[in-house]
C-alpha cells in the first residue's frame, strides 16, 4: 500500500511570486516523496503571498488541508511536506504550537524538508524533545517576523508623511494611481467581489459560490489555483472590502 503525501507551499510577499521560492519548495517535496517511496498527491496546497505571522494561512490553503483531513477526504497517516516549520506559522509560539499539535493529532505525519525532521503523534510521544526543538524554531521565526513588522510599520509612517498611500500592497481588486496617493478600482475584479457579496445577501452559501465561480472559470482573486469555500469566507470577512486599512505588512 502506497502512502500518500501532500506538499504545502507558502510565501509572504508579492515579489516572491516571481522568484524561485515556489519552485524550490515543490521540487524539494517531489524529491522527498521519490526518495521515500511516497505518492505525491497532485492536489498541492498553497498560500502564495499570504503571511503566517498572524496565521492568515489557516484561513487559506493550509486551512483547506486541515479541513480535508478532518472530513476524512485525506486519510490518517498521510504525510504533509513543508519546507520548514515557519512555512506553517510565524505566529506567537503558543499559537504556532497549537497549530502544530492540531495537525499531528489529526494523524498527519509532518515532514520539514530542510532538515528532514519527521513529526507525528507517535514520534512526539516517543521523543518529547522533538517539541522542544520545534518550539525553538517557532520562537525564532516569530522573532524574525516581529522585527520585520516593526520595520514595515516605520516604512508606513514615512510614506504617510509623504502623502502617499501607506502600504506597498493593495487588495487584488485595486491598483495604485500613478502618484501612489490613491487607489483605483480594477473593474473586472471589483465585479467579482460585488457578485460574491450580492449572492451571499441573496442566501447563497460560500461553498456553492466557490463551485459556481470555478465552473465559470472566474479568475481567483487570491494566490490560489481555484476558488474554495475558505477563500469566499476570507473575502467576506476582509475589512479591506469596505476600505479599512490595518497598517500591517506581510512578513
Amino acid at each position: 500500500m502506497h502512502i500518500r503525501c501532500f506538499s504545502y507551499a507558502r510565501f509572504s510577499s508579492e515579489k516572491q511570486k516571481h522568484g524561485a521560492s515556489l519552485q524550490r519548495q515543490l521540487e524539494a517535496a517531489t524529491a522527498y516523496a521519490h526518495s521515500h517511496s511516497l505518492v505525491l498527491d497532485p492536489s498541492t496546497y498553497r498560500d502564495l503571498g499570504v503571511s503566517a505571522f498572524r496565521s492568515k494561512n489557516v484561513e487559506g490553503g493550509l486551512g483547506a488541508f486541515i479541513e480535508a483531513v478532518e472530513t476524512k477526504r485525506i486519510p490518517k497517516g498521510s504525510y504533509l511536506l513543508v519546507e520548514s516549520l515557519d512555512r506553517l506559522s510565524r505566529d506567537k509560539v503558543q499559537v504556532a504550537l497549537e497549530l502544530f499539535l492540531r495537525i499531528t493529532r489529526l494523524g498527519v505525519v509532518l515532514v520539514t524538508l530542510l532538515d528532514e525532521q519527521v513529526y507525528s503523534a507517535a514520534t512526539i510521544d516517543k521523543n518529547w524533545t522533538q517539541l522542544i526543538m520545534a518550539m525553538a524554531v517557532m520562537a525564532r521565526a516569530n522573532e524574525e517576523s516581529v522585527t520585520k513588522s516593526k520595520r514595515a510599520h516605520d516604512a508606513i509612517l514615512r510614506r504617510s508623511k509623504n502623502g502617499q498611500l501607506p502600504t506597498t500592497r493593495l487588495p487584488t481588486w485595486l491598483k495604485f494611481s500613478p502618484d501612489r496617493r490613491s487607489a483605483i478600482l480594477i473593474p473586472a475584479r471589483a465585479k467579482v467581489v460585488k457578485r460574491v457579496f450580492d449572492e451571499v445577501i441573496d442566501g447563497t452559501g460560500a461553498r456553492e459560490i466557490a463551485r459556481d465561480l470555478n465552473k465559470e472559470k472566474v479568475p481567483v482573486l487570491f494566490y490560489a489555483t481555484e476558488w474554495r469555500q475558505s477563500a469566499i469566507s476570507q473575502l467576506l470577512k476582509n475589512p479591506a472590502v469596505y476600505g479599512e486599512f490595518k497598517g500591517t505588512e506581510n512578513v
